[in-house]
């Protein structure tokens, strides 16, 4: 099965499918077992947003998330998630994930959510 991610930029322009659903491929070419979640991906955006257009930098509440700014492609951002034990960490937990990526001002934010199955 193919899943196909359309996620919107901050400024309302959608961001080429084939980089969106890139960050699912990269994850579940590593972690087969991550199971996409729209829900989880629908609140991951709205805190690329959040984060991207107030300029901040910090991790939500009460949720697991990896986080990073400055990356430009999926495969980079990814990459940098893979090498960090605690980033990756949360992809080898498995479960529900969810991806929101948002550029604003020349600053772009990524954010990966995750939850138990």
């Amino acid at each position: 099965m193919v899943v196909v991610l359309c996620l919107l930029a901050v400024s309302g322009e959608p961001l080429p499918a084939v980089e969106v659903a890139e960050l699912h491929r990269l994850a579940t070419a590593r972690y087969p077992g991550l199971v996409y979640c729209k829900e989880l991906s629908d609140d991951s955006q709205a805190w690329a947003v959040h984060l991207a257009e107030s300029g901040q930098f910090y991790h939500g509440r009460g949720v697991r998330e990896n986080i990073a700014r400055g990356y430009a492609t999926p495969a980079a951002v990814m990459g940098a998630w893979f090498r960090s034990r605690g980033h990756n960490a949360q992809f080898r937990r498995g479960g529900r994930v969810g991806y929101g990526v948002a550029r604003h001002r020349g600053r772009v934010v990524w954010v990966c959510r995750f939850a138990p199955l």
